[in-house]
C-alpha cells in the first residue's frame, strides 16, 4: 500500500497497527468512518455554497415562466368572446 502511492499515510498507519494487534476489521471501520465523516463535511460545504446560486436560478426561472403571457389563457378568451359575438 505504501509503495503504490495510492492511499494517504494515515492509513497505511492504520493497516499496519491493524494488522499487527491482529484487529484488520476494526481498523479498517474507523478509517471507513473517518472518511465518511470527511465526505458528509465536504458535501454539506459544498451545498451551503450552491444553494444561494439554486435560488436565485429559481427565482428568476420561476419569474420569467409566471409573468409571461400565458397564450393558452388569452387564446380561449378570444375564441370565447368570438363565439359571444
Amino acid at each position: 500500500m505504501e509503495q503504490t502511492g495510492l492511499f494517504p499515510n494515515m492509513v497505511v498507519q492504520m493497516v499496519a497497527i491493524g494488522e499487527e494487534s491482529g484487529e484488520l476489521d476494526k481498523m479498517l471501520g474507523k478509517v471507513a468512518d473517518f472518511y465518511e465523516s470527511e465526505v458528509d463535511d465536504a458535501v454539506a460545504s459544498l451545498s451551503s455554497l450552491i444553494e444561494p446560486m439554486i435560488m436565485a436560478f429559481l427565482r428568476r426561472y420561476c419569474r420569467a415562466v409566471w409573468l409571461s403571457p400565458c397564450t393558452c389563457r388569452s387564446s380561449s378568451l378570444l375564441q370565447l368572446s368570438d363565439n359571444q359575438e
